[in-house]
């Protein structure tokens, strides 16, 4: 059976988000598909750095000196990103030297111990707003889904019916292997790092140097965008077997490592996709 789908894009956060609705008439998905990107242009307000009046310039300008009152959208996330941090073994980390955010019993303002503390939620923040959103999607009735955080991030609703879920490629370039799977997504996000295009980039918080794993590109699968969209980054620079128990420990998480080995590339997975 056939689908209608329509397609709606948006610029924020430094790249463009894409909602896709099956099955629903164009002028009221593009109603909703306006309230997401509303929704998502004022967590920008509240989580950019480069934004002097955003929670996170305000912290980092403050931080150190005295508890800054913050939005529960940004504790809600650092809260997330407190704990990514402690179950990856710092492998990812949103201040990426290690250092400490601390919370007020309250939940509503932040602080920090250490005044070279800087707060970047560039690894967490697009699949936070994915994540965020979804209830604006549920209040507007649209049962299937698709959202797109740039090229990093995708987070599937429902799948379209009589589908077994959205078809989403994982495709790594020219120098990938030839068995990336086109995978089937419903109620789960799946998020991408790698060092292809932007070249040495990724930093090991750990170490403050790139990371030695021989990692070309990681994908991570979990139910939340935010969850997967800081896990990717972190499977960069865990070696395969960190990557390995992590999954094992966190069942409901996936991860596809591509390494550059001699004579070629390999794919390991881990979980179960």
């Amino acid at each position: 059976m056939g689908h209608d789908f329509h397609r709606f894009a948006h610029e924020a956060m430094n790249t463009t988000f894409e909602l896709a609705v099956a099955d629903e008439e164009r002028a009221y998905a593009q109603q909703a598909a306006q309230a997401v990107f509303d929704e998502i242009d004022r967590l920008e307000r509240l989580f950019s750095r480069f934004v002097t009046t955003s929670d996170i310039a305000r912290i980092n300008n403050l931080g150190a000196e005295e508890p800054v009152r913050v939005n529960l959208e940004t504790i809600t996330c650092l809260r997330l990103a407190i704990q990514l941090a402690e179950a990856t073994g710092g492998a990812f980390d949103v201040t990426r030297s290690g250092g400490a955010i601390a919370l007020d019993d309250a939940g509503v303002s932040v602080s920090f111990p250490d005044p070279e503390t800087h707060l970047d939620l560039g690894g967490i923040g697009k699949g936070f707003a994915l994540d965020h959103v979804i209830e604006i999607i549920e209040d507007w009735g649209l049962p299937c889904v698709l959202l797109q955080g740039g090229e990093s991030t995708v987070l599937a609703t429902n799948a379209p019916r009589d589908e077994a879920g959205w078809a989403v490629g994982v495709g790594a370039g020219a120098k990938a292997v030839d068995s990336l799977p086109e995978m089937y997504l419903a109620n789960q996000a799946i998020s991408a790092s790698g060092i292809e295009i932007q070249g040495e980039h990724i930093i090991d918080p750990r170490t403050g140097h790139p990371p030695a794993t021989g990692a070309i590109r990681a994908w991570a699968g979990a139910p939340s965008a935010a969850v997967s969209d800081a896990l990717s980054t972190a499977f960069m620079v865990m070696p395969p077997e960190e990557v390995e128990q992590y999954c094992q420990d966190h069942p409901e998480t996936q991860a596809l490592l591509l390494l550059q080995e001699d004579p070629g590339n390999r794919l390991v997975r881990f979980g179960n996709w």
